[in-house]
């Protein structure tokens, strides 16, 4: 679509998720869109790592969203070992990536309802 309104929506609904992008590359799972805020950060999907966020953020290079490229490595190198475990999340000899990275236990402490990072 070459609608500049489109886009120009489209760029700031992903300049917002990359000001949401964990410390270490990671994407959470549930958002707050009302509010554009994290309702939760675990869990982290393996397949945001490597498909579903550089997809968009493929587009929000060529649209010069500034970050997005950053974000797309980190998202990356999140899955080679920059991760919680320190470990990556690929099993070459199985041909597959771990499902995904949950949070042990829930402290009482947690925030929940729009975190900060």
């Amino acid at each position: 679509m070459d609608d500049p309104r489109a886009i120009s929506a489209a760029n700031a609904c992903v300049t917002q998720l990359i000001a949401l992008q964990g410390p270490r590359g990671e994407w959470p799972w549930f958002f707050a869109p009302g509010r554009g805020t994290i309702a939760d950060f675990y869990e982290v999907y393996a397949v945001h790592q490597y498909g579903m966020a550089p997809a968009i953020l493929h587009h929000a290079i060529m649209h010069g969203v500034p970050g997005a490229r950053e974000a797309l490595v980190n998202g990356f190198i999140w899955l080679f070992g920059n991760n919680e475990l320190g470990r990556t999340m690929l099993r070459p000899e199985l041909h597959l990536f771990y499902r995904s990275r949950r949070r042990a236990r829930i402290s009482v402490a947690e925030p929940r309802a729009g975190c900060a990072l």
